[in-house]
């Protein structure tokens, strides 16, 4: 935790003023004096270990409960430390105070969660779950910060809040869950490329968008589901998701028998931005009779300038 006046507080100071035996301490704090209570005291929890951790533990949770909303939120500032010595309960108070009545209180959860979520996965997975759906702009944002975090240390609980989030009606979970597929496209995980393969279909521009960026990983990670998401990705009919899908299709093998299909469907594509990079690879995967011939064919349909001059 961040360092404050109450990490001046001698150990053998600080239970007895965490759990209210003693009003108030004087510490020396950078070279000032200062007069502690028993917040401060909540938030110098964490250095207590050994034999004192039940003691420590008890009056955390007291905090937690306590009708004063300060020592809620001392609680919440010391609960992610603390529970790496013991847990039993504390994510029971989190989970009620995301919903407390007072605001900085839920602020200091919410914050609270982003700290614990990747650490302890599963007994956070409800109140995560719960957040992540708040009609509330605030929290729902804090929530998928939490969700990236845990994407990044637990990439397989991600998947399983991002499976059930693209299956929701609402636009913007879709969208939010669908922006963290990028970063676990480099897990080799047939959850994933599931994933990238659904919401390259959804009916939204955006979550194709979001995914369609997940495309590049993918092409260096597992360049054979690359190429099936390429098929669908590099016809769609928004831009944003074909230029995406064209940088991925450049990072591919274009010899392999479905990338040269995937070639020759796109020297024939409606954006030319496909048609040129599709014709610049035709010398790579045809011999010269074969390129002639196709070159002669193009010509004949092809409508733009300077198309007409790459295939002359």
């Amino acid at each position: 935790p961040e360092e404050g006046p109450w990490d001046a507080l001698s150990l053998d100071r600080i239970l007895p003023l965490a759990a209210g035996r003693v009003k108030a301490e004087t510490v020396i704090w950078r070279d000032r004096e200062r007069l502690l209570s028993r917040v401060d005291a909540i938030r110098a929890l964490p250095r207590i270990r050994g034999r004192n951790q039940e003691e420590a533990h008890s009056a955390l949770e007291d905090a937690l409960g306590d009708i004063d909303p300060r020592l809620r939120i001392a609680g919440l500032f010391s609960l992610p430390y603390c529970a790496l010595q013991h847990s039993a309960k504390l994510f029971e108070h989190l989970h009620e105070l995301v919903d407390d009545v007072d605001v900085d209180v839920r602020k200091s959860a919410q914050s609270c969660l982003v700290i614990v979520a990747p650490v302890f996965p599963s007994a956070t997975e409800e109140t995560l779950r719960k957040e992540l759906r708040e009609n509330q702009r605030a929290r729902r944002k804090s929530a998928f910060s939490a969700l990236r975090n845990v994407a990044d240390a637990w990439p397989e609980v991600a998947e399983l809040h991002i499976d059930e989030l693209i299956r929701e009606d609402e636009v913007d979970l879709r969208s939010q869950a669908s922006a963290l597929l990028p970063r676990l496209a480099r897990h080799n995980s047939p959850t994933v490329w599931d994933l990238i393969g659904w919401c390259l279909q959804d009916e939204d521009a955006s979550v194709r968008r979001n995914s369609a960026r997940a495309l590049m990983p993918l092409a260096e990670h597992a360049p054979k589901v690359a190429q099936i998401a390429l098929e669908i990705s590099l016809f769609d009919e928004d831009e944003q998701v074909r230029m995406s899908a064209l940088k991925a299709f450049n990072k591919m093998d274009p010899t392999s028998y479905r990338m040269q299909r995937l070639l020759m469907d796109g020297t024939r594509h409606r954006d030319r931005n496909i048609r040129i990079n599709c014709i610049k690879m035709l010398p790579i995967v045809l011999v010269d009779a074969e390129l002639r011939a196709l070159a002669t064919e193009l010509s004949n349909q092809e409508t733009d300038a300077e198309i007409l001059e790459m295939l002359a």
